[in-house]
Formats: C-alpha cells, sequence, structure tokens
C-alpha cells in the first residue's frame, strides 16, 4: 500500500477515577484536537534475552517494552499544549512551564490517507495509553528566504491493561468513515447510571 497522508490528530485524557480497568482499554474524558497534522513517526523499544547451549541458540524472547510517537503539527492551538502538558492557568492566560507540571496519560488517534491499486482508502491509527513529554523548540531570525516550521510533540507509550499498545482499523471508503472510527475509540467515559434500591 501507497501512504500519501495524514490527518485528524486528537487526543483525550484519562477519565479521573478507574481510568485503566483491569483487561480492558482505558476510559477517556474529553478529547481535543492538537492542530493541522504534518506528520507522526512511532518507534518501540524492545527488550530480548537469549540463552545458548551446546554453542547454539536455545531460547530467545522479545518484548516490547514501551515506545514513542513523534507529532508534527502546522500549529497546535494554545489551548490543546496547555492540556496536553497539564499546565497550570485558564483559558487565555500565559502557559507557565514549571517542574510542577503533569502531562496526563491519554490515547492519540489520527487518520492515515492510503491508495492501493488506485483506489483512495483512510485508515485509523489508534494507541491507547501515551503521555506527552515536554519538547525543545527552535526560533529563527528571517534570512533571505522564509521559511515555516510547525510544532512537535512526544509521547511516550505503554501497553493498555489489556495489552494492545496499537489499534489499526480496517481500510475505510470514506474519511468521515476513519474520522468516526478515531473518535469510537477516543469517545468521552460515561459512568453507568447508579440504579437505586428499594
Amino acid at each position: 500500500m501507497a501512504k500519501y497522508g495524514a490527518l485528524y490528530a486528537q487526543f483525550a485524557p484519562f477519565v479521573a477515577e478507574a481510568a485503566e480497568p483491569d483487561s480492558s482499554l482505558p476510559r477517556y474524558g474529553t478529547k481535543f484536537g492538537l492542530g493541522p497534522l504534518q506528520k507522526v513517526t512511532d518507534s518501540f523499544n524492545k527488550e530480548e534475552v537469549r540463552q545458548d547451549g551446546d554453542d547454539e541458540l536455545v531460547e530467545y524472547l522479545e518484548e516490547m517494552s514501551d515506545f514513542n510517537v513523534d507529532v508534527e503539527s502546522a500549529q497546535m492551538p494554545l489551548e490543546s499544549e496547555r492540556s496536553l502538558y497539564g499546565l497550570t492557568g485558564n483559558s487565555g492566560t500565559d502557559l507557565e512551564y514549571s517542574d510542577t507540571i503533569a502531562p496526563p496519560w491519554g490515547g492519540y488517534a489520527f487518520v492515515r490517507s492510503l491508495m492501493i491499486s488506485g483506489t483512495r482508502y483512510w485508515q485509523g491509527i489508534y494507541y491507547p495509553k501515551v503521555k506527552a513529554q515536554v519538547q525543545g523548540e527552535e526560533d529563527a531570525t528571517k534570512g533571505k528566504s522564509m521559511s515555516f516550521t510547525g510544532d512537535k510533540a512526544r509521547f511516550v507509550g505503554t501497553k493498555a491493561k489489556n495489552g494492545v499498545y496499537k489499534v489499526k482499523s480496517a481500510l475505510k471508503t470514506t474519511v468521515a468513515d476513519a474520522k468516526t472510527w478515531c473518535d469510537g475509540k477516543l469517545a468521552a467515559y460515561t459512568p453507568p447510571a447508579e440504579t437505586g434500591t428499594t
């Protein structure tokens, strides 16, 4: 398949209570966008152990320990930046980075555009459990030629309580269907209604 585009970057923080039920995917609060998506790159860190005997490999085990997701956007909205990194302050105030910030765990999803045998498809990509890491920024003076730079975010991730760390949707024939799939994965959790006893 030929991948040619990426869009619809979304993040949803864990709910405050009972965010990670056993043997299940996490529960989320209200999702928000991370700006017009330019690029997503993931990389996985693995732990390996081997045992040799009689001059040959006897046992070998490889497990995923954690992973990173690097995201580049044209411009991340300031309020999304505030929520993503757990910055203090109310909407419309300065973004204060300090030693007390606490980025929340959450889920990240986006839509991939691709083509197979001349037919266009879209696919949702979902990481159930990630946390943003504060990144450095670079600014440069305007020279004889100008260029735009966007915003970057890096997530560190691990597997959810059910062992899942990444999900790819089935191929969708419309971008709307792929967005709907992402929305479903990051849907805000609604606690079950309490039933009274008589």
